[in-house]
């Protein structure tokens, strides 16, 4: 895409810069308003919510009318928190409140249905049992869980019509007629039902004391277009999933109802979101009214006055009520009564779309440095200019120096919490008490007086030759109580620039819980708050954003950069961070307030190019620079031939072992003499929780997936001999372990952890430890990854290491969610995760070991699982047609972000049967789509997925008529690509250029990508139109380090079609393993256009990746210890060549480097007539002439053939 250089000038002049600021603050309100709206709505509910509620006895029956007038109900505790269980589990807008009892004969519920849509209610159905799937509905379920084979399902519709069912394992039994009653009543906010179920219609004796019942409320409603189903418990499999229901516990007869809402500990996640949303809407309020007021003053009309008077009137009312003890349901209310404001408010900021206009006088002949000037500081270079509020301290605007305006104001906003009470606050109502300005910085001191006893300073200055600004925020504070602050970054950008843009995440790894998967969008496209990442039951969103407008040739980024001036990894910054119609919200900030000063650092960075520039250029700062370059990967994965081979290294101890042990043993013997295979299949089927088995004496454990399972137990000293007489027999093997780093098990007698370190579980405001975020055990829990738990938990892991002598420890995650642990009163932060990986990454490098992770962007992994491909139907289903815009971007970022000698190895290769089993495996095919990704961008393949037994003519599990399977033929298919995928270890995604680039032109069909390795330059095209075409990509010379006068060779690769490949052929077949049918090259120097290189690849097939390299080094590498190589290139498998041409004096010198002794071939023309070939190495000096050196050719390119031994070379070939 060619980028537009205008330059578009939006600044006015002789309009007061104060005032109109105030006029760039309503985009504020609609932003704020849409943004907490929204951002509520998608926060995950916390797994750790517990679903539990006391049921008291009564003596005096209610009447079952409908109505929960009576002093019973009034009396009694309420339980609310209901959760949309359509696609993720967040709190609805209207909200479903019940209270239980029970006397001698009955269990009553009486339940209060709030809704803000009664005109729309849905309910037809009369006959008993008849269909309810699309009314407005309720379903109560109860499961006794004493080993009945069911449980009960009783609903009923808002015309009181009766549906019930036992449901089991078998069919469900719908012949099944409880005798129970129920009544319904339309309210004014809603309807409320009563119902009374004998225990002895649901076959059970009066419940004793502190007896629990698994039950749960499910709500269908069908008053608006989202349909959705809601539940009191968190679900994840629709209502029936009596797994997931929540308790009723029931008192004992001396037992007095608690009434006490907000202390259940089943309503508090919702009631502190409530608080929160309702706060955020009274601020809002106020902050627009008073904007508005001071915008238009005197000339505001009177469709604006009255809206700006029922804003003010709903904001006065709503006060009035949060100041009052609010019951439950009044809480509930209240929330729908703030999402009628935040509508309000939106509506009125569209009204006043007219005055919204960043009107800030850039001061005349404005020199590079800091300088105050009318109301505003300004940071400036000949890169960008950054206005600071004078007042408040707020970053103003942003104008890039040569491409003009960028945003019109980015401001902090504060949220105070204490255990009971939660405070909002905005930087626009910061006051500067103290400033001070140095040569390179600004210093402002402030204080808001919403946060008392809070001291905020500020610090800002530029770096990069003045195209990034750094703001710093220290805050402070007093320690009379626990007091946790955290703060995010709101940024609303010039209308007119973003509305030209694109957003842009870095590392978009994955998405649930409303988020969206993409890692690009068109700004237009975004109209509403949209999560960056939802990560397992938590809100969450790495804070890091960039903004690309592609009309003025550049963008902006906004990220976390340092916590307490230690560098932040991107992907260990995940906080809520959120895209919305305006801008963005970035989370920066969260500690417990004290004494001692806490800082985070937030930068904005200008760029010029796409996003892949800023990728390059974020790389290329230097605290990021030096952090990566102190990071060593393992020797070994630059070796790593296989990975994923084989069976579970308790094999080893079988008495056939290792004859037992073919789908090992065949890869292993197919290695040159320095290759290893990694992870090997000898992980256990375990999964381990902070139990570090050391000695003869320990085991390995495990839990099953079920509440009450018991451990699995593997004796380490069983470990231990499997995995000595495994490295013994293949040492160039990798034994690896599996492992969760941040739950704690209570439940294991020998949880170390939970025995000694009580201490190391977070803590939440309920004074309970809150459970595992990511649910690898039932019951386990959320650790502290802080300083102290990783000084305990490294040492542990090296006695463990060191005791059972394997090779690398896996994680199936990776850290970064900042937790706030309210027992300890601190937060778990990034840089604590980070700290974590770097201590345990240090120690196992002293030991010769790896860490091995499913995650790509972890920065201490040295080989990683990149989890992004599934079945085609699948992600077609998921994503559309484009779905390879979105995996092929979130996996170019990986490449990008990856050190280059580590390793990723893509997931999961699932291939498809020969013959007519074809048809059956259409939803678990993506074999060419794999193999085009793994191509494209030098990623490692999983072993494939490929159901061999059609062409062996075997039976699965069975073998063959001789009992063996033939691993052999097994992995035949994939050694093209094991082999290749080897060969381009270490290539890193080129910021060259490249056009077409489908991450920033949304209209082309064709996937291409640029690798560099050594000299050589990948170009590779995937075509995704119906038919084969011709494929021009472009690159910039200048940006590959290649000069036009030189020579450019271009190898143009054909790739094999694996529907043709007959996968069972191995060594006895002449280029079984060939990954390429025909290899050509040509060669040019000069008559380039415009300083690129094109590279055009002729007649290309739909859906197969054509590539083509690109190297001006004159020798390429052909065989190394006797086996061929699939490419030839001037770099590869530890060895490289270096050289240049002469072509006046008719020379080729080349210097080689060789780990291996090696095949090269040489540039010789046939025009160049006969040559001599003088070679100096360590072994001496010899001369070749004439047939001496083999000749071949590629295209119409001749080369020579040398064989050159260990160690480095130095050719030089002329005229003979």
């Amino acid at each position: 895409m060619t980028f537009k250089k205008n330059f578009r000038d939006t600044i006015a002049k002789d309009i007061n810069p104060r005032m109109m600021l105030a006029s760039v603050l309503i985009q504020i309100g609609l932003s704020s308003c849409i943004v907490w709206a929204e951002q509520v709505a998608q926060f995950k509910v916390k797994e750790q919510t517990i679903r539990e509620l006391k049921v008291y006895i009564t003596d005096r029956a209610p009447r079952i009318d409908g109505r929960l007038d009576e002093s019973l109900w009034k009396g009694l505790p309420a339980a609310s928190g209901f959760v949309d269980i359509t696609s993720t589990p967040s709190f609805v807008l209207n909200q479903t409140i019940f209270s239980v009892a029970y006397d001698k004969e009955n269990l009553y519920i009486g339940i209060s249905c709030v809704e803000n849509r009664l005109k729309n209610i849905k309910a037809s159905t009369r006959d008993r049992d008849g269909s309810m799937s699309h009314e407005d509905s309720l379903e109560i379920y109860l499961y006794f869980g004493r080993g009945d084979k069911g449980y009960f399902q009783l609903g009923l519709n808002t015309l009181g019509t009766q549906f019930d069912s036992l449901v089991s394992d078998a069919p469900w039994d719908y012949s099944w007629n409880g005798k129970w009653r129920c009544a319904v009543q339309m309210i004014a906010q809603g309807w409320t039902v009563e119902i009374a179920i004998p225990f002895s219609t649901l076959g059970t004796a009066l419940p004793k004391s502190n007896e629990i019942f698994r039950f749960n409320v499910g709500r269908r409603r069908f008053t608006d277009k989202s349909y959705p189903f809601s539940s009191w418990s968190v679900l994840k499999s629709g209502f029936h999933s009596p797994r997931d229901f929540g308790k009723i516990i029931f008192a004992g007869q001396e037992d007095k109802p608690q009434k006490a809402e907000d202390t259940l500990r089943c309503n508090q996640a919702y009631l502190g979101s409530t608080k929160i949303q309702v706060g955020e809407a009274l601020l809002e309020g106020k902050i627009e009214i008073k904007r508005t007021a001071n915008i238009l003053g005197e000339t505001i009309n009177q469709p604006v006055r009255e809206m700006l008077n029922v804003v003010e009137t709903m904001t006065t009312k709503l006060e009035e009520r949060t100041k009052a003890d609010m019951s439950l349901k009044e809480w509930s209310i209240a929330r729908q009564d703030a999402a009628k404001l935040f509508e309000k408010l939106a509506a009125l900021a569209k009204e006043t779309e007219p005055f919204k206009k960043n009107n800030i006088v850039l001061p005349e002949n404005l020199r590079p440095g800091i300088r105050r000037h009318g109301a505003y500081w300004y940071l400036s270079s000949k890169e960008g200019i950054f206005a600071i509020d004078e007042h408040s301290g707020f970053v103003a605007s942003i104008w890039d120096s040569q491409k003009g305006l960028c945003t019109t104001i980015s401001h902090d906003v504060y949220t105070l919490e204490t255990i009971t009470k939660i405070r909002k606050a905005d930087e626009y109502f910061d006051e500067v008490v103290k400033s001070e300005k140095t040569k390179r910085r600004l210093e402002l001191v402030c204080k808001n007086e919403n946060l008392p006893g809070v001291r905020l300073h500020k610090a800002y200055w530029l770096e990069s030759n003045g195209r990034i600004l750094a703001k710093e925020v220290i805050v402070q504070g007093k320690a009379d109580e626990k007091k946790l602050l955290s703060i995010s970054s709101k940024t609303v950008f010039d209308k007119e620039y973003r509305i030209q843009s694109y957003y842009n995440r870095v590392l978009s790894t994955a998405a649930s819980g409303g988020a969206d998967h993409r890692a690009t969008i068109a700004a237009k496209a975004i109209t509403k708050p949209m999560i960056q990442r939802g990560g397992f039951n938590q809100p969450c969103g790495w804070s890091q954003f960039a903004l690309v407008n592609p009309e003025r040739g550049g963008g902006i980024a906004q990220y976390l950069y340092k916590i307490n001036d230690e560098y932040v990894w991107p992907p260990y910054s995940l906080n809520s961070s959120y895209w919305n119609a305006n801008g963005w919200e970035v989370s920066f900030l969260a500690t417990f307030l004290k004494s001692e000063p806490f800082s985070s650092q937030m930068r904005y960075h200008l760029f010029r190019g796409d996003q892949l520039s800023f990728y390059k250029e974020y790389l290329s700062l230097p605290e990021v620079s030096d952090v990566r370059s102190a990071i060593k990967v393992h020797p070994s994965i630059s070796r790593m031939r296989y990975s994923s081979q084989g069976d579970g290294v308790l094999h080893a101890l079988n008495a056939s072992f290792p004859t037992n042990f073919p789908r090992f043993s065949v890869p292993y013997s197919r290695l040159r003499s320095d290759e290893t295979i990694v992870f090997g299949g000898v992980m256990p089927s375990v999964n381990l929780f902070s139990y570090w088995p050391n000695n003869d004496e320990d085991f390995l454990i495990t839990n099953e997936p079920t509440p009450d399972g018991p451990e699995r137990r593997i004796p380490a000293s069983d470990m231990k001999r499997a995995i000595s007489k495994f490295n013994k027999h293949f040492p160039r093997s990798s034994a690896g372990i599996y492992w969760t780093y941040s739950d704690i098990e209570p439940k294991s007698k020998h949880s170390k952890i939970a025995k000694q370190h009580s201490e190391f579980a977070i803590v939440g405001k309920d004074g309970q430890p809150v459970q595992s975020l990511f649910g690898y055990s039932v019951g386990a829990l959320q650790a502290d990854i802080g300083r102290s738990f990783t000084a305990t938990a490294v040492r542990e892991y090296e006695r463990m290491i060191n005791y059972l002598g394997f090779d690398f420890y896996y994680f199936d995650h990776f850290g970064g969610l900042s937790l706030a642990d309210w027992g300890d009163g601190k937060v778990v932060q990034a840089t604590d995760h980070m700290h974590f990986f770097e201590t345990l990454h240090e120690m196992l490098a002293v030991h010769d070991k790896f860490i091995f992770m499913n995650g790509a962007h972890d920065l201490y992994v040295d080989v990683a699982y990149a989890e992004a491909m599934g079945p085609i139907k699948q992600m077609e289903d998921t994503y559309g047609k484009k779905w390879w815009r979105i995996i092929g971007e979130r996996l170019m970022q990986f490449e990008v972000f990856k050190k280059e000698a580590s390793a990723t190895i893509l997931l999961f290769w699932r291939d498809y049967r020969k013959g007519p089993e074809a048809a059956k495996d259409a939803l678990v095919n993506n074999g060419r789509e794999y193999t085009n990704l793994l191509l494209s961008l030098g990623m490692r393949p999983h072993t494939c997925y490929y159901d061999y037994h059609t062409e062996l003519k075997t039976e699965p599990g069975k073998g063959t008529a001789g009992g063996d399977v033939d691993w052999s033929a097994m992995y035949n298919y994939e050694e093209a690509y094991q082999q290749t995928s080897l060969e381009m270890h270490g290539t890193q995604v080129a910021d060259v250029g490249l056009q077409p680039a489908y991450w920033n032109d949304f209209d082309t069909k064709i996937e291409a990508y640029v690798l560099k390795l050594g000299g050589a330059y990948f170009f590779t095209a995937n075509n995704h139109h119906d038919e084969s075409r011709d494929i021009m990509l472009s690159a910039d010379m200048d940006r590959m380090d290649m000069s036009p006068e030189n020579r450019t060779f271009t190898w143009i690769y054909k790739r094999r079609d694996d529907m043709k490949v007959d996968r069972l052929d191995g060594p006895d077949k002449p280029n079984w393993d060939r990954l390429f049918v025909k290899v050509s090259c040509q060669s040019k120097k000069g008559s380039v256009l415009d300083g690129r290189l094109g590279i055009k690849m002729r007649e290309v097939e739909p859906n197969l990746t054509r590539m083509v390299v690109a190297s001006q080094v004159p020798g390429f590498i052909y065989s190394v210890e006797g086996q061929q190589t699939q490419l030839l290139i001037p770099r590869t498998l530890g060895c490289r060549i270096e050289g240049e041409l002469n072509e006046r004096k008719k020379t080729n010198r080349l210097h080689v480097f060789a780990d291996k002794p090696l095949q090269i071939i040489a540039w010789w023309p046939q025009a160049w007539g006969d040559h001599k070939i003088e070679i100096v190495s360590s072994s001496g000096k010899m001369v070749l002439v004439g047939k001496q050196a083999g000749e071949i050719t590629y295209g119409n390119e001749q080369f020579l053939i040398i064989s050159l031994p260990k160690g480095q070379t130095e050719l030089k070939i002329s005229k003979g």
